[in-house]
């Protein structure tokens, strides 16, 4: 172990940055690897999750070629992600369309008939000391379900 690595990743709003750790948890060298937020439109944010794979890749990629570590002695990796966010993806793994990141708040309509339906703010607030808004997930796949019915179906599973 002594001659031993891990790459620990956090695929964040602005690029993911790639940490090379020894064994014993001693920072041998970081890289950070930008990609864009689209604003299709008004309350949107969207990530290509092609993007986050492509700087994962360029960031380890520099992290080995300047330490000049061998990627056989890296033993485990870590990640670390945004929450908030939904990609749908179909039973192969492959993305059916951008991801809806955290700072989306398009599913706001979603979150407040949540909240009627619930009994109100002080109800929802008292029960779960939180009101449910736009950025949520359950209410981003409510606004997914309603407005992409046909990509909602076509959904093997949401990460």
């Amino acid at each position: 172990m002594e001659d031993s690595y891990v790459i620990s990743y956090d695929i964040g709003t602005g690029g993911a940055k790639a940490v090379l750790v020894t064994a014993a948890a001693s920072v041998v060298a970081t890289e950070f690897e930008p990609y864009p937020v689209s604003y299709p439109r008004y309350d949107w944010a969207e990530q290509n999750p092609l993007d986050w794979w492509n700087a994962i890749c360029a960031a380890t990629q520099r992290l080995l070629t300047k330490t000049g570590i061998e990627k056989e002695k890296v033993i485990g990796i870590v990640f670390a992600s945004q929450m908030l966010g939904v990609l749908p993806v179909d039973a192969h793994g492959n993305p059916l369309r951008p991801a809806i990141i955290w700072m989306d708040c398009r599913a706001q309509i979603q979150a407040d008939r949540l909240v009627r339906m619930l009994g109100g703010k002080k109800i929802v607030m008292s029960l779960v000391g939180a009101v449910p808004s736009g950025k949520d997930v359950i209410c981003k796949l409510k606004w997914l379900r309603e407005n992409e019915t046909q990509l909602f179906k076509d959904t093997h599973v949401f990460l």
